[in-house]
């Protein structure tokens, strides 16, 4: 008698229905006359009945109801029947089997890869939305799709696993109106687990998340490189030196330079070295093009300055072009060998007005005090005593230039050195408020003034249980080595400021 069996399949998945025969001679006809059909709505997939050992078909229910067959029914045939009894082959029947091949050795694992997961909820007009996963600098699309017509308002996942490297999700739309508000709430965002690495939905014609992928994590928010400039012929690299003072916690610290393409060039990490120690590491840095510094710090800390007064530069020919100290958990620098493309960053890259009462984060290009003097640049050799360098100050935008400045606030106004009757003085430069907030450009990604990063810290509890050293005692330590190390005597002066405490008002006050 025939059997009915129904089945509820939600619609938006596809399915497959496989029925086996263990003997391999179907349902029909040696041993019966049976059959057996499988409709899904309107739609048969199977039909048969001598299959041998197993029917097979697949169907899909998309969103909408409609049932389109993605795989053909398909019958593996019964078996021949034996021979009669008693026969036997004649000993021609059979050709020889071919010699043994050897074995081929297996192919080397592949290496691991990083899931990458791009997720859009459609909008009213899923076709004209698209995305695609570009590699490194050359922008080639490894991987791309589209949400289908049926996706409307709904969620749809794509994964892409991704080697090391430099990568841009790109999300596109091709009527220009972007995933939300005219048409649709829609949305997207890029995730590698739980890490998200961008998402939005407010856009044009296209939106961007660059990432770094590198063997042990994903970095987010990776700058893209600045744009190439023609240079004449010259080696491939040129020496550089990347100069570290430890903090208490050496064993966070890791560091590597990659090309633009995202290939590792170098790396390290500062576990073996102790603390409050100078490491020098020689790389090689472009000579054109450029290369990207990564500092990262697993505790999230830095390397200064609640655990330790670290730091680092990187150096070509004695000019730096590259330092950190009092950062969070990872800071990235654009380098190159070519001094002529990393003039200072920290010179005119803001407004030329105040963004707050004192100019703490100021980084204009005034560099004239209030009575018309010229200020001395902030690496003057004449100035190395007084301790305000870029490493002795992280973040407070000093450097190669004489642009006024104010280090850690600790002043009334933006400030610099300028030679005076009596010696070299401080004057206060004349610098007027912004009547609006600007958003600052930077060539360091996460730059942030000492003041507001240690102010962050203090303000967050923290897991580790650390020895607390005193100033003086971190101006022992560092500067006993003073004589023969000159980044160490740096720090030093940094330790014990010559002026700490309330803020100052200056006109002129003599340094001795």
């Amino acid at each position: 008698m025939p059997v009915h069996t129904s089945v509820c399949a939600p619609m938006g998945d596809e399915y497959r229905f496989v029925m086996v025969d263990s003997a391999g001679d179907g349902i029909c006809c040696g041993y019966g006359k049976g059959s057996v059909q499988v409709s899904a709505g309107s739609l048969t997939v199977i039909d048969d009945a001598s299959f041998g050992s197993r029917v097979s078909g697949s169907f899909a229910i998309m969103k909408n109801g409609t049932v389109v067959q993605t795989e053909a029914a398909a019958s593996v045939p019964p078996p021949p029947p034996p021979p009669p009894s008693g026969y036997m082959a004649p000993s021609n029947a059979f050709p020889p089997p071919p010699p043994a091949q050897p074995a081929t050795p297996p192919s080397p694992p592949s290496p691991p890869c990083t899931s990458i997961t791009i997720a859009i909820l459609a909008d009213d007009y899923p076709g004209e939305t698209s995305w695609s996963v570009l590699a490194g600098d050359s922008q080639e699309s490894i991987k791309s799709g589209s949400p289908s017509s049926y996706d409307a308002g709904e969620w749809t996942n794509w994964t892409v696993c991704v080697d090391a490297g430099t990568y841009t999700a790109r999300i596109e739309d091709s009527a220009n109106d972007g995933l939300c508000c005219a048409f649709g709430k829609g949305a997207y965002k890029v995730s590698a687990g739980d890490l998200v690495l961008g998402e939005g939905g407010d856009f044009e014609d296209s939106a961007n998340v660059r990432f770094l992928v590198t063997d042990d994590l994903v970095v987010a928010n990776v700058p893209p490189p600045p744009p190439p400039s023609p240079s004449p012929p010259s080696p491939p690299c040129s020496m550089a030196e990347l100069a570290f003072v430890t903090d208490e916690y050496p064993g966070e610290v890791t560091w590597a330079i990659s090309q633009p393409g995202g290939h590792i060039q170098a790396s390290g990490s500062l576990e073996s070295e102790g603390e409050n120690a100078l490491v020098t590491v020689p790389v090689c840095l472009p000579t054109q093009g450029w290369a990207l510094l990564t500092v990262m710090d697993s505790a999230n800390d830095g390397l200064c300055c609640s655990y330790g007064h670290g730091g680092y530069e990187l150096r070509v020919d004695g000019h730096v072009i590259a330092s950190g100290s009092d950062f969070s958990e990872t800071q990235f620098h654009w380098v190159s060998a070519d001094l002529s493309k990393v003039d200072d960053f920290a010179a005119t890259s803001g407004p030329d007005c105040l963004l707050e009462d004192v100019g703490l984060r100021y980084r204009g290009g005034v560099h004239t005090a209030a009575d018309g003097t010229e200020c001395l640049a902030w690496d003057d050799a004449d100035l190395s005593a007084h301790g305000y360098t870029r490493l002795g100050w992280p973040g407070s935008g000093l450097g190669s230039h004489n642009s006024c400045r104010n280090p850690g606030g600790e002043f009334a106004g933006p400030w610099c050195f300028t030679k005076g009757p009596l010696g070299t003085e401080q004057s206060l430069c004349s610098v007027p408020s912004c009547t609006a907030t600007p958003t600052i450009a930077t060539f360091l990604v996460d730059e942030s003034s000492a003041t507001e990063q240690r102010a962050i810290k203090a303000s967050s509890s923290h897991s580790k249980q650390r020895v607390s050293h005193s100033a003086a005692l971190r101006a022992g330590v560092v500067a006993g080595a003073a004589a023969c190390i000159a980044a160490i005597a740096i720090l030093a002066v940094h330790a014990t400021p010559a002026w700490r405490g309330e803020r100052k008002q200056l006109a002129g006050a003599e340094l001795i």
